[in-house]
């Protein structure tokens, strides 16, 4: 280590050697321009994105799907009955309805509840309109009503 305090020494004697006429000067200050901020000052060395949307693509990666959820048969009938009765017409206060919205860049998607008053479901293609948005009957799990109204019901009844 006594060796290193001799090389230090003979090297700050090169550097004032060298760089002696300007060490001790006052450091420039512009009159034109201002200084900058340490936040733009930093933002001068912060790294630049040399893989343009490569971020993006991380972060869509990592952004978590659900799988769609499988009915029963019980609960394909009841949602069937539901539907039945909504098509003759017989519900018109507002529903609850659990769907499975696909989504639409990656396998999965994400099960969704809203409340709303059903307009209409159409037969073919099968979709379910409410006064928001429309909803492939295919991709609904529950429907539920926030009276008493009894969906069981025959439609006769």
């Amino acid at each position: 280590m006594t060796s290193a305090i001799p090389a230090l020494e003979k090297a700050a004697a090169e550097a004032m050697e060298k760089y002696g006429d300007i060490i001790d000067l006052p450091h420039h200050r512009s009159q034109i321009h201002p200084p900058l901020s340490r936040t733009s000052r930093a933002a001068q060395f912060s790294p630049f994105a040399a893989l343009r949307g490569y971020g993006d693509s991380i972060t869509e990666a990592s952004r978590l799907t659900d799988v769609k959820p499988e009915l029963s048969d019980e609960q394909k009938e009841e949602l069937d009955r539901v539907i039945s009765f909504i098509r003759a017409g017989r519900l018109k206060t507002p529903v609850r309805i659990t769907y499975f919205r696909h989504d639409e860049t990656k396998e999965g998607g994400q099960t969704i509840t809203i409340e709303d008053t059903v307009i209409k479901v159409t037969e073919y293609p099968g979709v379910l309109y409410t006064a928001g948005i429309s909803i492939p009957v295919e991709d609904i799990l529950q429907i539920e009503s926030f009276t008493d109204m009894n969906f069981e019901q025959e439609e006769g009844d």
